[in-house]
C-alpha cells in the first residue's frame, strides 16, 4: 500500500532561474530562454524513461506580462520558433514514436499573439489522441486566475459551485504528486493551487538551465523517501 501511495503519475515543474543563469554565465536573455525552453524536451525524455505519465511545466505566468516589452518579445519569438521546430520534427517521426505524447497548452492563451496561438492549436490537434504520456505547458497562467476561470465557466453553465464542478472546470483534470521548483526560491507562487492539496514539494538550488538528470534523480529519491499521509 505504501508503494502505491508513492507511485508517481504526475510531476510538475516551476522552471525558475533563466535570467539568473544568463547573468551567471554571461549569456544573453535570448540564449537563456532558448536553453530553458529546449530543456523541457530533455526533461520530458527523463520523465518518459521513468514511465511518469504526466508532466506539467509553468511556461509563462500572468505576472510575466509585466516584464519589459523587449523581454516579452524575445520570449514570444522563441515560443514560436520552438513550436515550428517541434511541429516539423513531429511530422517526420515514424508512427510508433509520434503517437506516444499528447501536448496541451493551458491558461489564458487568448493573451498571446494570434499566430502563436495558431501554432499551439496545431500541435494540440496533431497530438490530441496520443498516449500514454501527456505534457502540459501552462501559459498566461496563475493559480488564482485558474480558479476564477473555472468558477466563471461553472456560472456560465448554471451549475452549482462545489469541489466536483471546480475540479471539472480547472485547466488540469488530475492532481499532481510532485512539484519541483528550481532556482533556489522556496515559495509556491500560487502554482497549481487546486491540483496540489497533497502534492510533495521539492526545491532545487540549481537554476533551470543547469538542472541536470542527476538533480532530477535526487528529487525523485527524496520523493520516494517521504511518507504521504493524504491528510490522514
Amino acid at each position: 500500500m505504501a508503494d502505491e501511495k508513492k507511485k508517481l503519475n504526475h510531476i510538475a515543474f516551476i522552471p525558475d532561474g533563466n535570467r539568473r543563469w544568463a547573468k551567471k554565465t554571461g549569456k544573453s536573455i535570448y540564449e537563456a530562454y532558448d536553453r530553458g525552453i529546449r530543456h523541457i524536451k530533455e526533461i520530458l525524455e527523463w520523465v518518459k524513461n521513468r514511465e511518469i505519465k504526466t508532466a506539467t511545466f509553468w511556461g509563462f505566468s500572468t505576472e510575466n506580462f509585466k516584464r519589459s516589452e523587449e523581454e516579452k518579445r524575445t520570449i514570444m519569438e522563441l515560443f514560436e520558433k520552438v513550436l515550428v521546430s517541434i511541429l516539423e520534427e513531429y511530422k517526420k517521426r515514424d508512427d510508433e514514436n509520434k503517437n506516444k505524447v499528447r501536448v496541451r497548452f493551458l491558461g489564458r492563451l487568448y493573451l498571446f499573439p494570434p499566430n502563436l496561438v495558431e501554432r499551439m492549436n496545431e500541435l494540440m490537434e496533431a497530438t490530441k489522441d496520443n498516449s500514454p504520456y501527456t505534457i502540459n505547458i501552462l501559459l498566461a497562467y496563475g493559480g488564482r486566475a485558474e480558479i476564477v476561470d473555472a468558477v466563471n465557466r461553472i456560472v456560465e453553465k448554471g451549475e452549482p459551485i462545489n469541489e466536483e464542478t471546480i475540479s471539472a472546470n480547472t485547466y488540469l483534470k488530475e492532481d499532481v504528486d510532485l512539484i519541483i521548483r528550481t532556482g533556489g526560491e522556496m515559495r509556491t507562487s500560487g502554482y497549481l493551487m487546486w491540483e496540489s492539496p497533497y502534492a510533495e514539494w521539492y526545491f532545487s538550488d540549481k537554476l533551470w538551465p543547469e538542472f541536470d538528470e542527476a538533480a532530477f534523480e535526487d528529487a525523485l529519491k527524496d520523493y520516494m523517501s517521504r511518507e504521504r499521509r493524504f491528510g490522514k
